[in-house]
């Protein structure tokens, strides 16, 4: 069946997409046609002016990657919903593209609604991965949420990232939080490493982070190869008893009690102590941190720890979400048309 439908794509007709921004409008509208319940109505009546019986229906609804040869060799988000999407139509993307947002033109006062706040956009190992809107500033932050699979009760997260992305393109990570019946399964590494997956496939790099002042994110993202940019404050970490973090200043006679309150300790679960831990670890805390290099020999941590891992991206969906983030659509497609270049060279 695989090589049937990698014959299949090979023998499609190629159309070059040149994204003009009123392609990649027409993108943006077809992905979110496919990708939204609120838009089957007009997925219905768009399928209608396909030329050929389409594969894509109600039933499919934002699933085209079965669809799609796992084989694919593209290494963009946009790329790889084209490239679904013309397996899905028997057409170029273009010609399918075209057909699909007929509907756009004909019908210009049906064609309006409110994409979800929340977009499932992936799994993972029996986690659910989905999108968020921010609520105040739409054009710049969301969040990155793992909740169990399958459970789509509003609400339930069991991880969650806090991201943003700036006018200049730049994304950073906000910081994260995992639920305490969560913790101690590795939930923070995993989370980190499949948003890198997630931003290298569809903005072509690496997040950086805002100043992070939890000691336990600290280590998440050192034992991943980010390295701090500040590194003032190194501590050490050791487990202490009643599932308690022990921390001490590397050079004793400082007093972390100015920077880590009883407050923020006691959310946290962390002790101040007075001697290092047996086996404590070397953390630098209180810093902003660079993500590795993509093509880099340190970035084997991140693909080590995904290695073991079973996830798929939902690419349509993907595109529907982040075409509707202002300072992210923009970075997202400049990604697709850098390895359009890339493949032709």
């Amino acid at each position: 069946m695989r090589l049937l439908l990698l014959l299949l794509l090979l023998l499609l007709p190629v159309t070059p997409l040149p994204l003009t921004p009123t392609t990649r409008s027409i993108i943006s509208y077809t992905s979110s046609l496919i990708s939204y319940k609120c838009a089957e109505p007009l997925l219905l009546n768009a399928t209608l002016n396909l030329p050929t019986p389409p594969k894509i229906n109600l039933n499919c609804r934002g699933l085209l990657e079965n669809h799609l040869v796992k084989t694919s060799t593209s290494k963009d988000i946009v790329n790889e919903f084209l490239s679904s999407l013309s397996l899905a139509t028997n057409l170029p993307a273009s010609e399918a593209c075209k057909y699909l947002s007929t509907s756009k033109k004909l019908h210009l006062k049906s064609t309006t609604f409110t994409p979800p706040k929340r977009s499932l956009i992936g799994v993972i190992d029996g986690y659910d991965v989905a999108l968020l809107r921010d609520r105040e500033s739409t054009d710049s932050r969301f969040s990155f949420l793992f909740s169990q699979e399958g459970d789509r009760s509003k609400g339930l997260k069991i991880a969650r990232l806090l991201a943003e992305i700036d006018e200049h393109g730049v994304i950073t990570i906000r910081g994260l939080h995992v639920q305490p019946s969560h913790r101690g399964k590795r939930l923070s590494t995993l989370l980190v490493s499949f948003f890198c997956y997630f931003c290298q496939n569809t903005f072509g790099y690496y997040p950086r982070t805002t100043l992070i002042n939890k000691p336990l994110i600290c280590t998440a993202l050192q034992s991943l190869n980010f390295s701090a940019d500040f590194k003032k404050f190194p501590v050490y970490l050791a487990p202490g008893e009643g599932g308690m973090t022990e921390m001490i200043h590397e050079n004793k006679v400082v007093d972390l009690r100015p920077q880590f309150p009883y407050t923020v300790c006691a959310a946290q679960n962390i002790e101040l102590v007075n001697e290092r831990p047996v086996g404590a670890r070397k953390v630098h805390v209180l810093s902003e941190f660079t993500p590795p290099k993509i093509d880099g020999v340190e970035n084997c941590r991140i693909e080590e720890r995904l290695k073991d891992s079973t996830f798929r991206f939902y690419s349509a969906r993907i595109v529907a979400f982040v075409s509707t983030v202002e300072n992210a659509k923009g970075v997202m497609y400049e990604n697709a048309e850098r390895n359009e270049l890339n493949e032709n060279e």
